[in-house]
């Protein structure tokens, strides 16, 4: 994965563990980190699976389910609070 350091991405893609973030869009900037990634197939892999457990972990099913049930739980927790 290569992306661009802005938005949300920097903190999806951890730099030079799930990918590779770069500063500008100039597409040598871009060129290069593509370049780097070609040149070293075996890391390029190891990136690719730890950024599909990194997101499986934040964002996946039982990811998402947890969220929603501490908001729920919030919720509950203020309303017997304010009774």
């Amino acid at each position: 994965m290569v992306g661009r350091r802005v938005g949300a991405l920097p903190e999806t893609v951890v730099h030079g563990v799930t990918g590779l973030l770069v500063d500008d869009d100039r597409p040598e900037s871009v060129a290069a980190a593509l370049r780097a990634l070609v040149a070293q197939p075996e890391q390029a892999a190891a990136m690719g699976r730890a950024g599909r457990e990194r997101a499986q972990a934040l964002f996946g099913p039982d990811a998402h389910a947890a969220q929603v049930e501490r908001v729920y739980r919030r919720i509950l927790e203020r309303r017997e609070r304010d009774r």
